[in-house]
């Protein structure tokens, strides 16, 4: 195992406050990923991870979400 695997990362706070602010569900997935593709012009991986994290949710599934769809783009 990788020495920094078990290292704690602290939230990403703006990727907290957007969720907390569109309602905090997992049924507002495209729309948190919408408003983070406007604000950062991609979803970038960390962006995916911190929102799956958040939303307790596999980052597998957000990124297939996030790749999904055509108005948002990914690395």
């Amino acid at each position: 195992m990788h020495p920094t695997t078990l290292a704690y990362k602290p939230p990403n706070p703006e990727v907290v406050g957007l969720i907390k602010e569109l309602g905090g569900r997992r049924t507002e997935i495209v729309r948190i990923l919408r408003a983070l593709h406007v604000e950062h012009g991609q979803l970038t991986p960390q962006l995916i991870s911190e929102v799956a994290r958040e939303l307790k949710m596999p980052a597998s599934l957000v990124y297939g979400i996030a790749t999904f769809y055509s108005m948002l783009t990914t690395p």
